[in-house]
């Protein structure tokens, strides 16, 4: 698959209906996401093996299978990347089948583009969140100048001043220690910490980092740890 620098997620699309991809391709492809198509499970099979596909949009009624088989062995093989089925068929047994048999959500056709569009991103939200917790070393404490960062408790001590320490601020620290001396973009934090499509203001990395600073800096304003990259982010060092 092609993908931008900075993409969305890489999405396949397993549907024989056209006029359906089409609308996907366009919709997606506008938000962001970088899209490929196939009308069969198994001509999908060559961008199944693709490591940097983040979710699955197929039909149940596929041409030479059946969906529920297809949608089995597609869980059995990916089981950490999410499936949403797109499906005419709207009776109970059939939502609760695909549910059990590995899809993560079920929207029936036709559909309205926001919904889909919402329910897509809520689940790359959870599972990119999911990602970083696996990605990132269980950080109890870290020590950075004269400051203790404790992140069991969210909490920060340095001298005889204590500072509770934020959520977003946390990750982010986490985020620059595990980054030691490479530079970090405010993208990639947008990211690993909001997760997909929940990107705040650019600012709102700033001023967390501000906060960061007066918190574990000596001197928040000649930083010796937090450091800004002109142009990229920041950077940590000990």
């Amino acid at each position: 698959m092609n993908t931008a620098q900075h993409r969305l997620g890489s999405i396949l699309v397993i549907d024989n209906d056209a006029d359906n991809v089409r609308r996907l391709r366009k919709d997606l492809t506008r938000e962001g996401y970088s899209v490929s198509a196939q009308p069969s499970f198994e001509k999908s099979r060559n961008i199944l093996s693709d490591p940097e596909l983040d979710l699955i949009i197929m039909d149940l009624v596929l041409p030479g299978t059946d969906g529920f088989l297809a949608l089995s062995e597609i869980h059995a093989g990916l089981p950490s990347v999410p499936i949403i089925i797109l499906s005419e068929k709207n009776s109970e047994l059939h939502k609760v089948t695909a549910l059990k048999r590995g899809a993560d959500d079920y929207v029936i056709k036709p559909y309205g583009n926001r919904e889909l569009l919402a329910r897509l991103e809520t689940i790359l939200r959870r599972q990119w969140r999911l990602k970083l917790k696996q990605s990132i070393p269980h950080m109890i404490s870290y020590e950075i100048g004269n400051a203790l960062v404790d992140f069991r408790v969210g909490e920060v001590v340095r001298g005889r001043a204590h500072f509770s320490l934020g959520h977003y601020e946390g990750e982010i620290l986490k985020i620059l220690i595990n980054s030691k001396a490479e530079p970090v973009t405010r993208d990639r934090l947008h990211d690993e910490v909001w997760g997909y499509r929940f990107l705040p203001e650019t600012r709102s990395i700033d001023n967390h980092i501000a906060k960061l600073r007066r918190k574990v800096e000596s001197d928040p304003a000649r930083p010796e740890h937090i450091l800004t990259v002109r142009g990229v982010g920041y950077m940590f060092q000990d």
